[in-house]
């Protein structure tokens, strides 16, 4: 009987050894499973801590190009308005002395009419002044004004 109670405990504990065995195996298989996802996730929190040193060196410059581009808008903007205002006050300049030349255009104009007319009756008034002249001319007068002239008094 204690034969049988000992091949009964040997059955029994051979069971739970192996039982235990394929607890132990799966348990083994579950933390190979385990570390291997450890392993997985170990390089995965590498690699997300390389990109966002990457990323944070990347938002770092973009931030830098953006204060030196705030800078270069706030320039250019600042030249704009000068060369608005120059532009302005050229307009300006430019509208005066455009109605200065067209006004002086205006008196060229003028003048050259008067230029015209006075060449178009020339050679009336010179023809009229040689008829004077040859009357005058012909004339000779002893007295001016009551008083013999030089050229009498020779003559005499």
């Amino acid at each position: 009987m204690e034969i049988q109670e000992a091949v009964l405990a040997k059955n029994a504990a051979e069971l739970a050894l192996e039982k235990t065995q394929t607890q132990l195996e799966v348990e083994i298989s579950h933390s190979k499973d385990l570390y291997r996802a450890l392993r997985v996730e170990r390089q995965k929190v590498g690699r997300v801590k390389v990109a966002k040193m990457h990323a944070e060196a990347a938002a770092a410059e973009t931030q830098s190009n953006l204060e030196q581009l705030e800078d270069q808008l706030e320039q250019l903007t600042f030249k704009n308005e000068e060369l608005e205002m120059s532009m302005s006050n050229l307009l300006e300049q430019w509208a005066s002395e455009k109605q200065i030349a067209k006004e002086t255009l205006h008196e060229c104009r003028k003048r050259i009419r008067a230029l015209q007319e006075k060449c178009q009756h020339a050679p009336e008034i010179l023809e009229k002044a040689v008829q004077r002249a040859q009357i005058e001319g012909q004339k000779f007068s002893l007295m001016e004004k009551g008083v013999y002239t030089n050229e009498a008094r020779d003559l005499y």
